[in-house]
């Protein structure tokens, strides 16, 4: 293992001799996760925990900091500090699985189970010609949903790109599958675009 760079989210460092970077969440700004894993980057450490109890748009930059390192099929090092009840851990569970979930009991035992459910691909979106598609296992079943309204299209790209304050009415659709979660006044985009296929494909 090489040695570990420390970057802020916005001004990342080059990593051509480290594969490893530990990154402050400052300013809700895209994750340049593509840089980063061209540049050799395979394992992402967060800062400070993500806090599900009272999220911030940090919060949100955080988790979207996992959710599209894990796209890539990086490492990531990172916690849930408070938890929420209106946030079931099962609603993570295709992010790559954090070290620690504090304040709960059963925290090793989630962590435990989210390691046997996860692989890459679990939830995730693909664009096509005048469509989007979305792939749901977090439940263990394929569920498949199929976006054709532009305006719905348009508010899912905001929130890939880290705009966090659409509107519920723009996304009241993935609100009721839970592929968009609420955090307050915010909302977090929980499928992430493939970019990295496994193998084999046909699992996604």
């Amino acid at each position: 293992m090489m040695d570990a760079r420390t970057t802020d989210v916005s001004a990342p460092q080059r990593a051509d001799r480290a594969d490893r970077l530990k990154v402050r969440v400052r300013d809700a700004v895209p994750f340049p996760a593509g840089h980063l894993y061209r540049s050799g980057v395979r394992t992402v450490e967060l800062d400070e925990p993500v806090d599900l109890a009272a999220p911030s748009s940090t919060d949100c930059q955080r988790l979207d900091i996992v959710r599209l390192a894990t796209a890539r099929g990086m490492r990531v090092i990172w916690e849930l500090g408070a938890t929420s009840p209106s946030i079931d851990t099962n609603e993570l569970s295709h992010l790559h699985p954090p070290r620690r979930i504090g304040g709960d009991p059963e925290g090793t035992r989630k962590i435990a189970t989210w390691w046997e459910g996860f692989y890459l691909g679990r939830c995730c979106w693909r664009q096509g010609p005048g469509f989007l598609q979305i792939r749901d296992r977090r439940d263990r079943r394929l569920v498949k949903y199929t976006l054709t309204e532009p305006d719905l299209m348009a508010a899912l790209h905001e929130l890939d790109q880290g705009n966090h304050h659409v509107s519920a009415e723009a996304v009241r659709p993935l609100l009721e599958e839970r592929l968009v979660l609420a955090m307050g006044d915010l909302f977090w985009l929980a499928p992430y675009r493939m970019v990295r296929w496994p193998d084999p494909s046909m699992t996604v």
